[in-house]
């Protein structure tokens, strides 16, 4: 996994998924104003008027299965996520230092182990 890649598919599964809920959850705020502004016998704004998204109700009502995959994106936005961060690291590979082994192996293994000098060995004598 590269920076680029985790970045990018970190980036486009947030927005993927806000989105996506942000569309149902307009919906459902708007189908809600019009409710209070009904139930207060007031007039709607004229500004309000003209964004209802009448259609996008229907549509919904149409097709609820969409709504939920729209509702819950987890179960297709980070699968997408996820695969876009593996081909943006394969496109971005050549950006890996070369020794990241080392390094890793300089972040996560306890010094009493000893792996940091085995590693420098094995590596001077060619492995």
């Amino acid at each position: 996994m590269t920076t680029r890649g985790a970045a990018t598919g970190m980036l486009t599964g947030g927005l993927l998924a806000v989105a996506a809920i942000s569309l149902t959850s307009w919906t459902t705020f708007i189908t809600t104003q019009t409710a209070k502004f009904k139930s207060l016998g007031v007039t709607e704004p004229g500004w309000f008027v003209s964004i209802k998204p009448y259609a996008l109700t229907d549509y919904w009502a149409d097709h609820p299965l969409l709504r939920i995959l729209c509702e819950q994106p987890a179960i297709w936005a980070v699968p997408t996520a996820i695969g876009l961060m593996v081909v943006v690291s394969k496109l971005t590979s050549a950006s890996i230092p070369k020794d990241i082994r080392m390094k890793m192996l300089v972040l996560h293994a306890p010094e009493a182990l000893g792996l940091k000098q085995e590693y420098i060995r094995d590596h001077e004598s060619g492995h």
